[in-house]
């Protein structure tokens, strides 16, 4: 699993010094980028604000609307169909040079939940947060907008 301190917005700040969150300018460059490929057009791209975790970016590939979405503090990839509600799924085949820049994460993965010993990986103050908000799986632990 991919969990680290930090990884859902939510730690003590002395923890935050060791994360180098990812710049919407670059962020921006990657996208455009891969938009370049054959069948894929970039519709919007909406930067990281609180509280959200993540960078997102929505395409049309072949005619289907994919998302993909960055957590900022750790350059962890996952591609949706809808982010409201969230439903993820696999990488599409048109966009996985996104793999060469974040780690990309498949469905199967981001639907699974963490055992306790992933979840330790994380600060106090994380687990707090996750008892209260009740995420259902490891994306919506990485991917989330709690205040």
């Amino acid at each position: 699993m991919v969990l680290a301190k930090g990884i859902t917005g939510f730690c003590n700040e002395g923890d935050l010094h060791t994360v180098e969150e990812i710049e919407a300018k670059a962020f921006r460059s990657v996208c455009y980028d891969v938009a370049l490929e054959r069948g894929v057009t970039l519709v919007n791209i909406v930067e990281c604000d609180y509280p959200f975790t993540y960078h997102k970016a929505i395409f049309d590939v072949d005619g289907e609307r994919i998302q993909l979405l960055v957590n900022v503090y750790y350059g962890i990839g996952a591609f949706v169909t809808s982010d409201d509600p969230v439903r993820f799924c696999d990488i599409p085949a048109a966009l996985s040079t996104f793999g060469t820049h974040y780690t990309l994460l498949t469905e199967d993965e981001l639907l699974t939940y963490p055992s306790s010993e992933e979840l330790e990986k994380l600060d106090a103050e994380e687990l707090q947060q996750i008892t209260y908000w009740k995420p259902r799986n490891l994306g919506d632990i990485i991917f989330n907008h709690w205040d």
